[in-house]
Parts: structure tokens; sequence; C-alpha cells
């Protein structure tokens, strides 16, 4: 489980199957998104990513802006897709190449 604190200083506990790998990411490795991936494919929740190669894997790695991703949450939960946009990078989404 990982435990996150939402805007409004509420912690939140997000379920997970195994633990995320913590990858130290040289600055110079993250890239911005273009706007219209980010708004199409990610409903705005991630503006920026870097590409990690190791030696089994290559990860693309997200940079959520968490209050983005509670927005859309909460949205969703009230029944509409549309919220308030964040403004903060804080978290990370992890996928394979």
């Amino acid at each position: 489980m990982i435990i996150v604190q939402t805007p409004g200083g509420d912690a939140c506990a997000i379920p997970v199957y195994r633990l995320p790998t913590m990858i130290d990411l040289p600055l110079s490795t993250i890239r911005k998104l273009p706007d219209s991936y980010s708004q199409t494919y990610l409903l705005g929740m991630a503006n920026y990513f870097a590409v990690w190669q190791s030696e089994a894997d290559k990860l693309t790695i997200f940079l959520l802006d968490l209050e983005r991703a509670w927005s859309v949450v909460i949205g969703y939960s009230s029944g509409s897709r549309e919220s308030g946009v964040g403004s903060r990078e804080s978290g990370v989404i992890i996928g394979q190449s």
C-alpha cells in the first residue's frame, strides 16, 4: 500500500500488488510531454516523462500531477470526467515500453 497526501492534506492509501521500484532519475532524463498527448491520453494527469533503460527492462515513467489525478478520481466518482487542473508534479506511474 502506498500512502500519499491529498491536496487538502488528508492521507490517501493506494493499494498496489507489488512494491514500486525506486529509481533516482537524473533531471536530464525528464522531458515534457506534448500538450496534445498529455490531455488526450493521460487526462492531463502527467505533463512530464522519462525513459529508463535497465539491464532487464526499458521503462517509460510518467510523472503524475497528483492534484490533477485526484481531481479526475473525484470527478469519476461524482459522474463527471472534467474537473480542475492541478499544478504540482509529484508522483509517478510506470509502464513498460
